[in-house]
């Protein structure tokens, strides 16, 4: 008898157990399937190199921690990621929508994930979360300029390829840049202030290069350039992806540049 309700006990306790996993499971299910939304994204939007690869086997990874015991380390690997996919930008001193983005649909599923954890956990989490909530936000102000929110709304509809990737050059700045290399910049953006001041003082009538404003008010652009030398022709095209980026024909090839010292490497190159 006694046997038989230490058995029952047990069963009884194993339930319990079981229905509290289930619970804690459901609870952290919609960080799951936000780290698995911004892999989806990544595959979907970012070039295909060996770093979105990474990047997506990561976040597919997070996605299966978060809902088990060990969910902490999902959300200090979203914090991980979030901090390289940062610190990469900064590094050739531009932005990358497409990674912004997935870096807030990482960032969502760490502060989902922060507010269902429990014990000595729950406040590094929530304080890990805050933190880097600020710095996405303050990232977020920075890569994207009020001065952008204005830009046609029409003229955005009509731009197919920068709805499927905006980063990829559309039609019409492929075509400028098989005459010379295209820089693409905003005057509200930071990392630009470099590049066209480098440009401007290479070859400051545009022999070389065409300066292309992405967004922002035209007469805005035209001041910008006239304050680093420049003299010559301006454009203005909208473009959703990072700037500053140079656009240029290499090898028969259209091709997209990043990096203050590779723009102006591309533009001093003899022309083809």
């Amino acid at each position: 008898m006694y046997l038989t309700a230490n058995g029952r006990d047990r069963r009884t306790a194993i339930a319990k157990n079981n229905q509290k996993g289930m619970i804690c499971a459901l609870k952290k299910l919609p960080s799951s399937l936000l780290f698995l939304s911004a892999a989806v994204y990544l595959t979907a939007q970012a070039d295909f190199d060996v770093i979105t690869v990474l990047a997506v086997l990561i976040c597919a990874l997070c996605s299966a921690i978060a809902l088990t015991h060990r969910s902490i380390w999902a959300l200090i690997g979203g914090i991980g990621l979030i901090s390289v996919s940062l610190a990469m930008q900064a590094g050739i001193k531009t932005s990358c929508l497409t990674c912004l983005k997935a870096d807030l649909l990482i960032l969502a599923g760490v502060i989902c994930l922060s507010l269902v954890q429990r014990g000595s956990t729950k406040t590094p989490a929530r304080v890990m979360a805050l933190a880097m909530t600020v710095v996405m936000v303050v990232v977020a102000f920075l890569a994207v300029p009020i001065g952008s929110i204005g830009t046609s709304t029409a003229s955005q509809e009509r731009d197919i390829t920068t709805k499927v990737n905006p980063n990829k050059p559309d039609a019409v700045l492929e075509k400028l840049a098989e005459t010379k290399p295209v820089l693409l910049f905003s005057p509200k953006c930071p990392a630009c202030k470099d590049v066209t001041e480098a440009l401007a003082k290479l070859d400051p009538i545009g022999e070389k290069w065409q300066p292309v404003q992405s967004s922002g008010e035209a007469q805005e652009g035209a001041k910008y350039l006239k304050e680093k030398g420049y003299t010559g022709n301006i454009v203005y095209h909208h473009y959703a992806g990072g700037v500053p980026a140079l656009v240029v024909k290499q090898d028969g090839k259209i091709k997209t540049i990043y990096g203050k010292e590779k723009i102006i490497k591309a533009v001093s190159a003899p022309a083809e």
